[in-house]
C-alpha cells in the first residue's frame, strides 16, 4: 500500500501563493502542464513554488493570469482570503468617509450610472 504524499510547503512567500492559487484553480502541476499545451512545465513550476528557482517578473505575471490574477494583486504573505477581507474592509470605510462628509456639507451622493447610449 502506497503512503499518500504530504504536499511539500514553500518557503518562499511568492511560492506558496503560487502554490495556493494553483490549488485555488483546482489543478495539479500535471494538469498546469496539460492544459498550458506545455508552456507551464510541471517540475519548472513546482520549483518555482517550491522556492528552489527564481522567477522572473514577466513570467510571474503570466503564470498569474493563467490564474486570472495579476501580479499587482498578490501582496507577499497575505492569502487571498485575508486580502480579499481587507479590501472589503477599506471599501466600507471609504464609503463611510464619503457618506460622512457629504452629511456635513449637505452633499446627496448619486451612485454612478451608464450614460444612455
Amino acid at each position: 500500500m502506497a503512503t499518500p504524499k504530504k504536499k511539500p510547503r514553500s518557503t518562499h512567500p511568492l511560492g506558496a501563493q503560487l502554490r495556493n492559487l494553483r490549488y485555488g484553480a483546482d489543478l495539479s502541476l500535471q494538469q498546469l502542464e496539460e492544459t498550458s499545451a506545455g508552456q507551464w512545465k510541471a517540475v519548472v513550476v513546482g520549483s518555482y513554488e517550491r522556492g528552489d528557482r527564481r522567477i522572473t517578473v514577466e513570467r510571474a505575471d503570466e503564470l498569474l493570469a493563467r490564474y486570472g490574477r495579476q501580479l499587482a494583486v498578490v501582496p507577499l504573505g497575505m492569502d487571498i482570503d485575508s486580502m480579499v477581507a481587507e479590501l472589503e474592509r477599506l471599501r466600507a470605510f471609504e464609503a463611510q468617509v464619503i457618506d460622512g462628509y457629504a452629511a456635513r456639507h449637505g452633499l446627496h451622493v448619486v451612485p454612478e450610472r451608464a450614460e444612455a447610449a
